[in-house]
């Protein structure tokens, strides 16, 4: 692969593009998962995006995916879309 082509990871089957994509989220949300993906060695990139195919294919409903983000130990994120909506 050339330097134009670094964005591009080969597999046995061809070649797929990829991008990067950042995310924001709360200390305590970044220490859980880390501990998830070292104890069964899996990496955070590869979580983040199975969890968010899975949420997809099994159609969760926003309202469902985030009763199980808001609790006591970090904010509400309904609050944090509300205001990455008016950005």
């Amino acid at each position: 692969m050339d330097k134009k082509d670094k964005k591009k990871t080969r597999y046995m089957s061809g070649f797929i593009n990829y991008k990067t994509v950042s995310c924001r989220m709360s200390e305590y949300e970044e220490k859980m998962i880390t501990e998830f993906c070292c104890r069964n060695n899996i990496s955070k990139s590869l979580f983040l995006n199975c969890a968010a195919m899975y949420c997809l294919d099994k159609r969760i409903s926003t309202d469902e995916l985030l009763k199980y983000a808001v609790n006591e130990t970090n904010y509400d994120y309904k609050e944090l879309i509300d205001n990455d909506k008016q950005l």
